[in-house]
């Protein structure tokens, strides 16, 4: 999965990622910097008149419903500084857990435990 399925990526301060309507293709790892979350459709010049809906730091992950999902974004994600973080290729990945039948069975259970959670939130 490491070689196949995922890359380094970098952002400059006010590099969007991902926005509004977009359909998500990677799960994301923040090995540095600070990215900025806004929920809705936001335009990126309108960010200085919102109000963050959540802030992204090192050693954190989002999107990994793009893993078990077809998924569209919800929001806009602007990186605030300098950021260095990891994709997973969710396409890459599914395939590759699909052609493992012990992984496949994990992440069916994964998932499914996934589903419920989010819907008792």
């Amino acid at each position: 999965i490491c070689w196949k399925a995922m890359s380094q990526r970098s952002l400059l301060a006010n590099d969007e990622l991902f926005s509004f309507g977009k359909e998500a293709q990677f799960m994301y790892f923040v090995v540095a910097g600070q990215l900025v979350y806004y929920q809705g459709n936001n335009l990126a010049t309108e960010v200085t008149k919102l109000e963050a809906s959540h802030t992204f730091l090192g050693e954190e992950s989002f999107c990994e419903q793009v893993l078990m999902l077809k998924w569209t974004h919800r929001g806009l994600l602007i990186a605030r500084t300098l950021c260095e973080f990891v994709q997973l290729d969710a396409a890459v990945f599914c395939d590759i857990a699909q052609a493992d039948s012990d992984m496949r069975g994990f992440f069916q259970i994964f998932g499914n435990l996934y589903c419920q959670t989010l819907l008792q939130q």
